[in-house]
């Protein structure tokens, strides 16, 4: 009797998730604990937004699992979640793929990005101080030797941008 008192205190009776972590409850406190197929569903989109995984490329469950060294429970979350978010497409029979950009989609993020930094760099050229210019400097040389380090520069140089300009409206 006592030990079916004690199983039932140390079983879950909820749990609340996050990014990266769940919070579960036990009838004796609560503990936070960092799920795998979290961490995976973040790499997996991680890879497909700096191009590790191309738009267009083909999602297999089995290479995924390889890849990422877990079992392919964690990657079909990852990849429902991912289509859910729009990353993803599936198909039935046919499986996964990164869910390709058209040019048409490409031109009208190009073209509001363009008109938000233009308007980001006048602000930051009207309002920034001696320290904001200087810490500017870091961003005149990019490494271009490979795709994922130009497009981490290239998202941390546009992150910055808006971050500068966010502050400065403050």
């Amino acid at each position: 009797m006592r030990a079916a008192q004690n199983a039932s205190r140390t079983k879950p009776i909820d749990a609340f998730t996050s990014s990266n972590q769940a919070l579960v409850i036990f009838h004796r406190g609560a503990k936070i604990v960092n799920l795998i197929r979290h961490k995976v569903l973040d790499q997996i989109r991680q890879d497909i937004l700096s191009c590790g995984l191309p738009p267009g490329a083909e999602l297999r469950e089995a290479d995924l699992a390889d890849q990422y060294d877990v079992s392919k429970s964690p990657i079909r979350d990852a990849l429902q979640r991912l289509q859910f978010e729009g990353l993803v497409q599936t198909a039935p029979r046919r499986g996964h793929r990164v869910t390709p950009i058209s040019v048409s989609d490409a031109s009208d993020i190009l073209d509001m990005r363009e008109a938000l930094e233009v308007a980001a760099v006048q602000r930051i050229v009207r309002e920034a101080d001696d320290t904001t210019l200087a810490d500017l400097d870091q961003w005149r040389q990019a490494d271009v030797s490979n795709i994922r380090a130009f497009a981490t520069y290239n998202r941390d140089f546009h992150i910055m941008l808006a971050k500068d300009t966010v502050e400065k409206v403050r």
